[in-house]
């Protein structure tokens, strides 16, 4: 009879091994051809003081920081409502306040991180080691594989302790002296931004810096290929046209006033030829003027400088057919245009100024007047320094090609 339960026993043992084995149990996830499989804890924490030592009473900062393995198959979720400022008990320490920063995702670690502000308010302490106390945080494993999602079961981890000195360099059970980085989550995005914020205002400096360069080498490029001089207190081309415009007003006063007269026709004829000189881009005649010096025909009067004022003595000798012959070999704007106007003008101050019987009208005057009015604005325009700029690249681009851009 023995022998015949001990058998019996035996046969039973084996079949419920054997139904264990082949009973269908929970699915674990099975690691993908090629995928790489890393062995590490689920979950890591630590701590850090921005203080190594305090006084009671003293307030100082803890950062708790934890790392949890986050994959698509693989996911730790944590407790963290045992970690909230409100709720964190750090007896015989203080929690006056708390924060808990944005938290990092880097590979397969998510890192989040709480900041608390403590004191010591007990007494007793002095000369002590006194630790942080460990803190119970629970989690569960999550695992996804096979199109299932498996839940694991809830489990605790002890968060080290962090022992502080009370009135004292290091504590007794430290093995390093080294103070901990101070530097928190907040501190990095603080540094991250200005950082991005120096970057971009570097940039900016730097396409400012460019645009100097640019029109340094502009003004270079411009004095190497003029050909005629600049005499030292000058007007430049621009300071013409600006001079001529205000001539070009005091002469429709005068003319408002007294109507036409042999002295204001020849004072619009010198302003058309100093305008038909500027358009083709020849050099207006300057010569300073003194006390006693005497207004030519077909000079002009202008004064220069702001605070170390002169006068000098403006004419051009541009003529109805020079502006219909000799264009210049380049120009930025098309000026043809202008000197259309220009020759039309020219016409009809040359007539009326210097024909023995001319039948010029007040109204002819006026239209060849407003002409020249045009002219120089648009001469104006043209001249200031982001048109003068394109202008001088070109010409200096049409003088390294040769004569292919010729007109």
């Amino acid at each position: 009879m023995f022998w015949v339960v001990l058998l019996a026993f035996g046969i039973s043992f084996t079949m419920s091994a054997f139904a264990q084995k082949i009973a269908p149990g929970p699915s674990v996830p099975v690691p993908e051809p090629g995928e790489k499989v890393v062995e590490a804890d689920p979950l890591r924490c630590w701590l850090k003081s921005t203080k190594t030592s305090v006084h009671v009473g003293e307030q100082f900062n803890v950062a708790l920081t934890c790392a949890v393995i986050e994959t698509p198959r693989v996911s730790v979720i944590a407790d963290v409502s045992q970690l909230e400022p409100a709720s964190v008990q750090l007896a015989p320490f203080e929690v006056l306040s708390g924060v808990r920063h944005p938290d990092i995702k880097s590979g397969m670690w998510r890192y989040f991180q709480y900041e608390y502000t403590v004191r010591l308010i007990a007494d007793g302490f002095f000369g002590q080691d006194l630790a942080l106390p460990p803190i119970n945080l629970s989690y569960r494993v999550n695992m996804t594989g096979a199109g299932a999602a498996q839940e694991g079961r809830e489990k605790s981890y002890v968060l080290p302790q962090l022992p502080i000195r009370i009135v004292s360099l290091v504590p007794q059970i430290a093995s390093d002296i080294r103070d901990a980085a101070r530097d928190t989550f907040a501190d990095i995005a603080q540094r991250n931004f200005r950082a991005n914020v120096a970057f971009v205002v570097a940039g900016i400096l730097y396409a400012f810096a460019a645009v100097l360069l640019l029109i340094m080498l502009v003004r270079a490029f411009g004095k190497l290929r003029q050909r005629t001089p600049i005499l030292q207190g000058t007007l430049q081309p621009a300071a013409v046209v600006g001079a001529s415009l205000q001539k070009l007003g005091r002469i429709k006063t005068a003319r408002d006033r007294d109507g036409w007269t042999g002295e204001l026709i020849g004072q619009g004829l010198a302003v058309t030829r100093i305008a038909g000189a500027v358009a083709m881009n020849r050099p207006v005649a300057q010569i300073r003027a003194s006390h006693d010096s005497v207004l030519q025909d077909g000079q002009l009067l202008m004064s220069r400088g702001w605070f170390k004022r002169g006068s000098l003595l403006v004419s051009a000798s541009a003529t109805p057919r020079s502006l219909g012959s000799m264009l210049p070999r380049f120009s930025w704007p098309d000026r043809k245009p202008l000197y259309d106007e220009l020759e039309v003008a020219l016409q009809v101050f040359s007539e009326a100024r210097y024909a023995r019987e001319t039948s010029m009208t007040t109204a002819e005057l006026d239209s060849a007047m407003e002409r020249v009015r045009a002219v120089l604005r648009k001469l104006r325009l043209q001249l200031s320094w982001p048109m003068r700029t394109v202008s001088d690249w070109l010409l200096w681009l049409q003088d390294r090609r040769g004569p292919g851009w010729a007109r």
